[in-house]
């Protein structure tokens, strides 16, 4: 990440404060400093300007804004309903996601929005109604990644990733748009397949689809995504029973 320039109209991420913007940059007194040293005046979101905090601080825990090339990969992140949750219990998710949220780091927190969103649809082995805290964390989350994403894609054409609508809620449905959800029929079909299959036979068929959900095909089809969604829905329920057998 390249260092952070300090400059009028500069805007940078605070990791307590978000997005903030360099009002004003001058040399002043910190109350009990004996020492003058340079100022910022910040835009801060829902704090309106913050007056007289030395640079050096600013310097010392903030980041520039995540490029475009970061962006895409956060959206990308969000979008991805393939990649297997881990069965971490709720308070450890949520005190680790907290953690997260605290050091504002992008693409963690993507990975971090990305559990949360899927768990509250209800597509992991063992479906869970999110608690309050859950729910709270997957909002949180999406707003502090939202004030920083609408900082970045600006142009015309980068906005088309949200599809004109509000950033927080089209991150919501990121998942469910990007990967559409199969019928029962065929993930029924599917796992009467692979309910023939051995053990190896398995692990061969999710390396296959792994492989699958990269190609081009796969990203520009729906039908084709929803397809390799009902078969790796069938294999987790084949592999779950045999694990609980």
């Amino acid at each position: 990440m390249p260092p952070l320039r300090i400059r009028v109209g500069e805007t940078f991420i605070l990791p307590r404060d978000g997005v903030v913007t360099v009002v004003e940059r001058y040399i002043g007194e910190v109350s009990g400093s004996p020492e003058e040293m340079m100022l910022l005046d910040l835009r801060m979101p829902g704090r309106g300007i913050v007056e007289g905090i030395p640079e050096m601080v600013a310097v010392r825990t903030g980041r520039p804004l995540m490029s475009r090339s970061a962006a895409r990969q956060v959206l990308a992140i969000i979008s991805n309903r393939m990649e297997p949750l881990l069965d971490t219990p709720a308070k450890i998710r949520t005190r680790r996601a907290k953690k997260v949220l605290a050091e504002r780091d992008p693409i963690t927190m993507a990975k971090y929005l990305r559990e949360f969103i899927v768990r509250g649809e209800g597509r992991t082995r063992v479906p869970v109604r999110p608690s309050i805290d859950e729910t709270v964390m997957r909002r949180n989350l999406a707003r502090a990644l939202c004030e920083e994403l609408e900082e970045v894609l600006k142009a015309p054409d980068e906005q088309e990733y949200l599809e004109g609508q509000p950033c927080e809620r089209a991150l919501m449905g990121m998942v469910r748009r990007m990967n559409p959800a199969p019928q029962k029929e065929p993930v029924k079909q599917y796992r009467t397949i692979f309910n023939g299959y051995s053990n190896l036979q398995i692990a061969a068929e999710f390396r296959a689809l792994a492989k699958e959900v990269k190609r081009a095909r796969t990203v520009e089809h729906p039908e084709k995504r929803k397809d390799i969604t009902a078969r790796h829905i069938a294999l987790m329920h084949v592999l779950d029973s045999r694990i609980r057998s």
